[in-house]
């Protein structure tokens, strides 16, 4: 794998779905009802859109749970240790969650990077106690970190190694469980 699959890979591993504290033995409680625990995954594809231009043709996989509470959230807990829950609402079987900010380290970006990803789409619960499934998108938003926001200086020097930044940029993935 080249190094910028390799940093794509440890953006998404990362991501999928970010770290919380380093003394964590395991991933925190996930709030609310459990609804359903799913194997996600992109199938053989790659991401459906990407304009990173450090984006590779790399699958995204991982196990988690949703969960709804009584006041319309919905949660995505990840089955990693560390990991912190994607929250957010529904409406029916209908979830958009959303992670809050996580620092990123791209090997072709000069500056401090960070990401927040979100996961969009629908479940289907069936009344007879059959297996629930999921559809949607999973999306990971590349930004420079701070509040200057400074694309331009993202960018590495002429004649650097590991190509162009390309930030802000996002690479999207359609994946069911």
């Amino acid at each position: 794998m080249s190094g910028r699959g390799r940093t794509l890979a440890v953006l998404v591993a990362a991501l999928a779905l970010a770290d919380g504290a380093c003394d964590s033995a395991h991933p925190p409680p996930c709030p609310g009802e459990r609804v359903a625990i799913f194997n996600f995954t992109s199938g053989d594809e790659s991401p459906t859109e990407a304009t990173c231009p450090f984006a590779t043709a790399e699958k995204v996989s991982f196990t988690g749970t949703i969960t709804f509470d009584v006041d319309s959230k919905a949660y995505l807990c990840v089955d990693r240790l560390e990991a912190e829950p994607l929250q957010g609402t529904r409406n029916g079987n209908h979830i958009e969650l959303a992670q809050r900010r996580a620092a990123a380290s791209v090997i072709s970006c000069a500056c401090n990077l960070i990401v927040e990803e979100s996961l969009v789409g629908d479940l289907t619960l069936p009344s007879d106690g059959g297996a629930a499934s999921f559809a949607g998108d999973l999306r990971d938003d590349v930004k420079p970190a701070g509040d200057s926001g400074d694309a331009a200086a993202c960018e590495p020097e002429a004649g650097a190694s590991g190509g162009a930044c390309g930030v802000p940029c996002h690479t999207t993935w359609h994946v069911t469980g």
